[in-house]
C-alpha cells in the first residue's frame, strides 16, 4: 500500500500503538516489541515527543511497511534490508525519489529485487551505458518530450507536482517538525512558491502590496519537489545531518546549476526550431553525468571504508 492511498485521518503522527493498530491488518504478527527492535537495528528512527514517547509520521509508517513487507514477501534478513535503506532503494520504491532518467519507478525496482544476483552488481556495470544505449533508450519509451517536443517540467519533478503544502502540511508528510522545516528553508533546501503560484489570485509582489494595506502576506507554500527534499533530509537527520550540513550540498548543486547553464549557452544561441530542446536534452545529460561523477569521487574519497578489515 503507498503513502498515497493513506487516508486523510491517518495523515497525522500516530503513537506506536496506534502504529500497530493501522498495520496489523496487513502484518498479523506485529507488535510494540517488532517496531522497538527495529528501531533498534537503526532501520527505523520515529521522531519523540517532549514526553520521550515515540511519534510517526506518514514518511516512518511508509518505511516500516516497506521494511515488514520484504520480511514477509521476500525473506530477507534485515542485514540485507539495512543495506537496501543505506542504498537509498526504499526512497525510489516509496516516493519514487532516486529513480533514474531512464525511467526507474517502484515498480521496476520491486522486480529488480525478485532478481537478487542483479541487485548486487557492482556499481561499475550500472554506470557503463554508451552514449548510443542511452539515445536508444530515450527514444523508446513514451515521454512528454515525444509527445509535445519539449518537457514542461524537468525528469526529476514529481508527477504530483500541482499539489503544495504550508509548513504544517509539508511537517506531517515529511516527518520533519515545523522547526526542521523551517531551518531547510533559511539556508535554501526548501524553497516555497511563487507568491501568484501559492496563492493563484496575486499579482507578482502581491505580498508587499498587502503589507503596505496593513494586511497578513499569504502563508507560504510548498510544492511537491519541496516535499521530496523534506522527506530526503528527514532520512539525512537519522544521521545527525541537519540543514547547516546539507547547505554544503544545496551550495554545490548551485554552483553545478550555473555551470550547466553556461554549457548549453552555445545550443541556444544557434537557433532553430529544436534549440529549446536540445537544450533540454542537454541538461537532463549534464545532470545525470555530474551524478554519476560525483558518486565515483565521492567513492574514492571514501574508499578506505570498504577496504577489508581482514580477521
Amino acid at each position: 500500500m503507498s503513502a498515497q492511498s493513506e487516508p486523510e485521518s491517518k495523515r497525522g503522527r500516530l503513537s506506536i500503538g496506534e502504529v500497530v493498530s493501522l498495520l496489523r491488518p496487513e502484518f498479523g504478527d506485529l507488535t510494540d516489541s517488532k517496531i522497538r527492535f527495529l528501531e533498534d537495528r537503526k532501520l527505523i528512527s520515529p521522531a519523540r515527543t517532549s514526553g520521550g514517547y515515540r511519534s510517526f509520521g506518514p514518511h516512518d509508517i511508509e518505511v516500516l511497511r516497506w521494511i515488514l513487507a520484504r520480511q514477509r514477501d521476500q525473506y530477507l534478513p534485515l542485514g540485507i534490508i539495512g543495506e537496501r535503506i543505506d542504498r537509498g532503494e526504499h526512497l525510489v520504491d516509496i516516493w519514487g525519489i532516486g529513480a533514474d532518467d531512464a525511467g526507474e519507478s517502484p515498480t521496476s525496482t520491486a522486480a529488480a529485487e525478485s532478481e537478487p544476483a542483479a541487485a548486487h552488481e557492482p556499481m561499475e556495470e550500472a554506470v557503463t551505458a554508451t552514449p548510443a544505449d542511452s539515445d536508444a533508450a530515450e527514444s523508446s519509451r513514451p515521454t512528454e518530450v515525444q509527445a509535445t517536443g519539449y518537457r514542461t517540467q524537468p525528469p526529476w519533478t514529481a508527477p504530483d507536482d500541482l499539489r503544495t503544502f504550508n509548513a504544517a502540511e509539508l511537517s506531517a508528510e515529511s516527518g520533519l517538525t515545523l522547526a526542521e522545516v523551517a531551518e531547510l528553508t533559511e539556508f535554501g533546501l526548501l524553497v516555497p512558491l511563487d507568491e501568484a503560484d501559492a496563492a493563484g489570485s496575486l499579482p507578482p509582489g502581491g505580498a508587499a502590496v498587502q503589507v503596505s494595506l496593513g494586511l497578513e502576506p499569504p502563508e507560504p507554500r510548498y510544492g511537491s519537489g519541496a516535499l521530496l527534499v523534506a522527506r530526503i533530509s528527514r532520512e539525512f537527520s537519522t544521521y545527525g545531518l541537519q540543514a547547516r550540513h546539507l547547505r554544503v550540498i544545496r551550495n554545490a548543486a548551485a554552483r553545478d546549476a550555473a555551470m550547466f547553464e553556461q554549457g548549453i549557452q552555445p545550443v541556444l544561441h544557434a537557433g532553430g526550431t529544436s534549440a529549446a530542446l536540445d537544450a533540454q536534452r542537454s541538461l537532463g545529460r549534464l545532470v545525470t553525468l555530474c551524478e554519476r561523477l560525483r558518486s565515483q569521487v565521492m567513492g574514492e574519497a571514501l574508499r578506505r571504508y570498504w577496504r577489508d578489515p581482514g580477521p
